[in-house]
């Protein structure tokens, strides 16, 4: 997804370096983000979440948001 790219560059370098033995030295360069960045199909499934586990809503969205800190979409979303 255009303007995300970095998001899904940044996990993927992060995931190398937390396994730096078990992933090839080109693992991050060989993650495409068209391919595994995250868009609208996130988007619902966390409405899907929140509408199947209402009384959890706070810490749905507030998990959601430490994934995923660059999605401006949920950062106006606050629930108690």
């Amino acid at each position: 997804m255009a303007g995300r790219s970095w998001d899904v560059t940044k996990r993927a370098e992060a995931v190398k370096a937390l396994f730096p033995d078990r992933l090839p030295s080109h693992f991050a360069e060989s993650i495409d983000p068209a391919k595994h960045g995250w868009g609208r199909d996130s988007h619902n499934e966390l409405l899907r979440l929140i509408a199947a586990n209402p009384a959890q809503r706070g810490i749905i969205i507030a998990t959601y948001k430490a994934m995923f800190p660059g999605d401006a979409w949920v950062a106006a979303i606050n629930f108690p």
